[in-house]
């Protein structure tokens, strides 16, 4: 079940970047191509003028930092391949190193099959003799509630942090412009830092929830042990 919410979510996720991403280029494209050709009269009409005291080969990679950073953010295929991509990639590498991991909603469905089987002990425990034994019923009860309640929370807790992520890469196209200009540099680092953030939060995340699970598995499995014993 988990798993097959990841998997909607993640689809539905992907839409929203490509679709909004597209509106954000499709607004700030007419921003960008006069700011863009307003720099570019402005630098050379001060090398006309002689008022440019750098070399040319400064002048130049000025020239193709601009254009770089233009076509990244206005062409929205790439900059999904490159930036969303790239992020994405880093988000595996990490939560591959450290969860071993890729699929939370996998994990997620793994750490409720113990409590499953550990339920259904209980209750065909309970329900085996003459009289029910309620006891068994309420701890089976109990332990149902404590899977339904664990996984809400984890999926909830991961999802949130995919949607955060989803947002910025939505709205990427804008702040990555800022790149080009000093005086506006620093909104594309914070966008960046914001987007790194959100990204080791869900490393972070998918970590720890892994960590959990595979205690909450050991602790499920050495009850079932026991109680089979007995």
């Amino acid at each position: 079940m988990a798993t097959y919410i990841e998997q909607s979510v993640n689809n539905a996720l992907d839409h929203y970047v490509v679709t909004s991403s597209d509106s954000v280029i499709g607004v700030f494209t007419p921003i960008a191509v006069t700011a863009v050709t307003l720099y570019v009269l402005w630098t050379g009409f001060q090398v006309m003028r002689g008022d440019v005291q750098e070399p040319v080969t400064t002048l130049v990679w000025r020239w193709f930092r601009v254009a770089l950073i233009t076509g990244l953010t206005l062409n929205g295929p790439q900059y999904r391949s490159l930036v969303k991509e790239g992020l994405d990639g880093i988000q595996e590498a990490f939560a591959s190193a450290f969860g071993g991991v890729l699929s939370m909603g996998g994990t997620i469905d793994q750490m409720a099959d113990p409590f499953t089987t550990l339920m259904e002990t209980l209750f065909t425990e309970a329900s085996s003799g003459l009289v029910p034994q309620f006891s068994l019923f309420i701890a089976g009860g109990i332990c149902a509630t404590a899977s339904i309640v664990m996984a809400f929370v984890a999926m909830g807790l991961f999802l949130v942090a995919k949607v955060s992520l989803a947002l910025l890469l939505a709205v990427g196209p804008a702040f990555i412009f800022c790149a080009m200009f000093p005086v506006t540099q620093r909104y594309a680092e914070n966008w960046l830092s914001s987007s790194l953030v959100a990204v080791f939060t869900n490393v972070l995340i998918m970590a720890v929830i892994t960590f959990l699970a595979s205690l909450l598995r050991n602790a499920c499995l050495h009850v079932l042990s026991a109680y089979s014993t007995t």
